[in-house]
């Protein structure tokens, strides 16, 4: 099973490249424009754009990847990670026939953002848990070949009430999911501990 928590049943079950105004051009752009870039923020040195991706994606970039990971607590933390005003949701998947591509392959046939653009049908892609993040969320990603698409092949199984949201996210803390272990980085522990001592 894989699971995908949003903090409002409000949001579509699409990635987030198609929430937009879409178009392939703009796609490619701004992908260009963060390889262009990243490597002043990074030590990592990803080998091909399926890698680069993921790494983007991880960071709020707009990509054709969907996010879901193998821990059900994860989309809990993310259910309810904001939007207090709203009821979150929790989607869930059985993989049993998925499609999967193998990411460390190197006859992976996604090495350029041109291969991955033109996928004729969505597959599901493990990273290699080189960023933290990957291996703190879990994650797998779903490669979209309709951005602009929302999917109906999930149905949401949970919904968690919006004022429930504050003591769950007090009780996952607890059991150490909270921003620093979801996002491992400074602004995140510092964030954490303000919200300890209620700053």
């Amino acid at each position: 099973m894989i699971y995908r928590g949003h903090s409002s049943t409000l949001y579509e079950l699409k990635p987030s490249i198609g929430r937009t105004r879409y178009n392939s051009k703009m796609e490619k752009d701004i992908f260009h424009k963060f390889k262009q870039q990243y490597y002043s923020y990074t030590d990592q040195r990803p080998e091909s754009d399926i890698e680069l991706l993921f790494l983007a994606q991880h960071y709020g970039l707009p990509t054709r990847l969907l996010d879901w990971t193998y821990n059900p607590m994860i989309a809990l933390y993310f259910s309810c990670e904001k939007n207090d005003d709203v009821d979150g949701c929790i989607y869930s998947i059985d993989l049993h026939n998925a499609h999967f591509l193998d990411s460390e392959n190197s006859e992976t046939p996604l090495r350029s953002i041109d291969d991955i653009m033109s996928i004729e049908k969505p597959m599901y892609i493990v990273p290699n848990y080189t960023d933290l993040r990957y291996k703190n969320q879990k994650s797998l990603f779903l490669l979209c070949n309709l951005p602009q698409k929302k999917f109906t092949f999930a149905k949401a199984q949970y919904i968690i009430k919006k004022e429930c949201k504050q003591l769950i996210r007090k009780e996952l803390a607890l059991l150490g999911y909270d921003k620093t272990n979801v996002y491992p980085l400074l602004d995140s522990l510092c964030s954490d501990i303000k919200a300890k001592y209620n700053l």
